[in-house]
């Protein structure tokens, strides 16, 4: 058996294919997945207002309650590269009648991006796996590890993206040993990109840090040990810690602050009273998906370490201790932490596996001109079959686009753009169609769906995912009517509410007061819906009479 693992680890044709047929099985998924519902279209809002404005804003300017808040712009690089992208695809020419404020074009593009992102994510990935074990298989079960870990939010497009890709490049380049000269310059930049691209670049340094900690301790033993004192100055340690001073420095001068204060702010936002209240800021549920796959992760990392004592070899270092525990530790907390204990963890595992194989070191070895040019065939007709099976095909060849009802999540609601629209109303609800349109009407959404109604900006929405632009007050009143209690009909009349969209399942006890209250027509109730299997994407909607 360990033969033939051997065997199979050697061929570098056999790999490229593996690795080739998940890259582009991901990619394929990713593309035919319908574009989230959430978060992604107010990034993308405010990308627009960055670059119709060419500035960063000070406070939030585009919510009539945000009450002048200060605006972080902790992502806003990404929300102007995504503004990019779908303003580039919006150009695009469609055959067909289109009636929703987004552009089809725009839709396929971010699919598109999405996908090209996480597939660059694992390549980079599997790149740093090799550098780190010299093994090409069990790099590819590294990056196969990682994929079933973040499965859960895979299809997610938000900033958040990019800070993973950043993270697979710094891994890229940290976990050669030594790092070369270059990648002492390369890795400052990559962090000073990822710190405008997402605030979670200070995850970022933490890695970095616990990788730095762990060649620290691992050379002081060796000078324990008696191999002197040179160790502790060799090209590895050095030049990690350069990476780490250079980054910290770089970040606090280059961002829009230019300024240390940049740190703060950043900080501000995870601490923001709001934010913590969101279902993605609470504790890990065992009994959920996501509690299931965190348990998983750390048995399998408890096998990974007595397999290890039980082969007598190198087990999980110091260095990536210190890690594991700190992100577990935030894992349990946060489960917003998950994406990054997805890429941590198969980094730990990955070094023990290749020597429970006693693999031997082949990725530095050289390879054949014959094998090259496989390797070369694989990845052409890899790229080749990604594009053609893609929409981007017909795309490209025939302009014919995917449409709304496929391109987006189930959950979208699409049908408040639609009555929104003074010249299209053939299909819609009248009652909705009038209260939509009354004069000074707003439109109370749960803070999921209101994120495309604030894109659409056709009418005003109360609440949207950024629920740190807001003043506390404002948000708890926005949870009182979620949840359907004491003074909820208050708020709404005070907001002048003409129209209430929120997930059935998930606001059963408001949808029950809005079906038995006299001022209100329900005009779609999905709970119990046996047509959507998702239960966020049941909607419940509305409107005033």
């Amino acid at each position: 058996m360990r033969r033939w693992i051997q065997q199979l680890d050697q061929n570098a044709v056999i790999m490229t294919c593996l690795v080739s047929i998940l890259l582009v099985s991901l990619f394929l998924f990713l593309h035919h997945t319908p574009l989230g519902y959430t978060d992604i279209w107010a990034h993308l809002r405010y990308g627009s207002w960055i670059v119709e404005h060419q500035q960063i804003p000070v406070c939030e300017p585009l919510s009539p309650w945000s009450e002048e808040k200060p605006f972080i712009p902790t992502a806003w690089l990404s929300q102007t590269l995504m503004w990019g992208v779908y303003r580039a695809g919006s150009a695009i020419p469609f055959r067909w009648t289109w009636n929703e404020s987004i552009k089809p074009g725009g839709i396929e593009l971010l699919r598109t991006l999405l996908a090209l992102l996480v597939v660059l994510r694992f390549l980079f990935l599997y790149w740093a796996f090799c550098r780190w074990t010299k093994s090409r298989l069990v790099s590819f079960l590294g990056v196969l590890f990682s994929v079933v870990l973040c499965w859960h939010h895979l299809d997610v497009l938000r900033p958040q993206v990019w800070g993973e890709l950043c993270l697979a490049i710094m891994l890229f380049l940290v976990c050669r040993t030594p790092p070369t000269r270059l990648a002492t310059w390369l890795v400052p930049v990559v962090m000073v990109l990822w710190s405008n691209l997402h605030g979670s670049y200070l995850n970022g340094l933490l890695i970095l840090l616990g990788l730095l900690v762990g060649r620290f301790l691992a050379a002081l033993k060796r000078c324990v040990q008696g191999e002197g004192g040179a160790v502790l100055y060799a090209a590895s340690l050095r030049r990690t810690f350069r990476m780490f001073c250079y980054s910290v420095l770089a970040i606090g001068i280059l961002n829009p602050y230019f300024s240390f204060r940049w740190y703060s702010e950043t900080l501000s936002f995870a601490q923001n009273a709001n934010v913590r209240t969101m279902d993605e800021w609470q504790r890990v549920e065992w009994h959920t998906p996501q509690g299931r796959i965190f348990l998983s992760s750390l048995c399998i990392l408890a096998a990974t370490q007595l397999l290890a004592m039980c082969y007598k070899v190198p087990g999980i270092t110091i260095g990536h201790g210190l890690l594991i525990l700190c992100f577990g530790v935030q894992v349990a907390f946060f489960q917003r932490m998950l994406p990054w204990w997805a890429i941590i963890c198969p980094l730990v595992c990955v070094g023990p596996w290749s020597r429970f194989w006693a693999l031997p070191v082949n990725c530095q070895a050289p390879v054949s001109i014959m094998q090259r040019a496989m390797q070369a065939i694989v990845m052409l007709v890899s790229c080749w079959i990604a594009v053609s099976w893609s929409p981007l095909g017909p795309l490209i060849q025939e302009q014919e686009m995917t449409k709304s009802s496929v391109s987006l999540h189930a959950a979208t609601p699409t049908m408040l753009d639609l009555a929104a629209d003074r010249r299209f109303h053939q299909g819609v609800d009248l009652e909705l169609y009038r209260a939509i349109h009354r004069r000074g009407a707003t439109i109370f959404c749960s803070e999921t769906l209101g994120d495309y109604v604030f894109f659409c900006h056709r009418t005003p929405v109360i609440v949207f995912t950024h629920v740190q632009l807001f003043s506390t007050e404002h948000w708890r009143r926005c949870m009182v009517v979620k949840e359907g209690i004491d003074t909820w009909e208050q708020y709404l009349e005070q907001w002048n509410a003409q129209v209430v969209a929120v997930e059935a399942e998930l606001h059963p006890h408001l949808c029950q007061q809005l079906r038995q209250s006299a001022k209100w027509h329900v005009v779609l109730d999905e709970a119990g819906s046996t047509s959507k299997s998702i239960l966020k994407s049941r909607l419940f909607i509305a409107a005033r009479k």
